[in-house]
């Protein structure tokens, strides 16, 4: 004869062990979703060209950084930072010399006209932006030192992912030279 007891003890065992396992057999694991609109705001650095805008002159280095903030209807604002600068020689960067001719070659970097491409995964350009630059000055002597852009511009959620996800960037340029 079994004891009532017994049987409910018994009983408390089993249900124990036996229901995690049920309900961990039921759960389904989460599908993959797209970044929240939230995470999207953060601010992405889509890396750095190098680019010889003039034939006589050293290559200049273009950074780009993005965001997307939402807008009404899924339209939302692409948003970028784009620092120009020229690459200093390890064994000459605190040349005086150096920093001038860079400042030289920003200075007349300026005076062209400047678009940001961005660009689908077969590499067909998606949209182009013309970016306004401004100048950012040293401390030390008053050279110009780099370049910055900083705007925004329309652009759907959808299309900021593709760009994030498979796509690229390059810069249009032409100057009068």
């Amino acid at each position: 004869m079994i004891r009532v007891s017994t049987l409910s003890t018994s009983l408390r065992l089993v249900a124990a062990f036996l229901i995690p396992f049920l309900v961990f057999a039921q759960t389904r694991p989460k599908t993959q979703s797209p970044p929240s609109n939230a995470t999207l705001a953060k601010a992405v650095d889509m890396g750095t060209r190098e680019i010889r805008i003039f034939a006589t002159e050293e290559k200049i280095e273009f950074a780009l950084k993005t965001s997307w903030i939402a807008g009404e209807k899924r339209e939302g604002m692409f948003r970028y930072k784009m620092t120009v600068s020229v690459p200093l020689v390890a064994f000459l960067q605190d040349s005086d010399v150096m920093k001038d001719a860079n400042a030289k070659l920003l200075g007349k970097l300026r005076s062209c006209l400047l678009s940001l491409e961005l660009h689908d995964a077969d590499d067909f350009v998606v949209r182009r932006h013309p970016m306004k630059f401004v100048g950012v000055i040293e401390e030390e002597k008053g050279r110009l030192a780099t370049l910055t852009a900083n705007d925004a511009f329309q652009l759907s959620v959808e299309e900021y992912r593709a760009f994030t996800r498979d796509g690229s960037w390059n810069v249009a340029w032409q100057c009068a030279e």
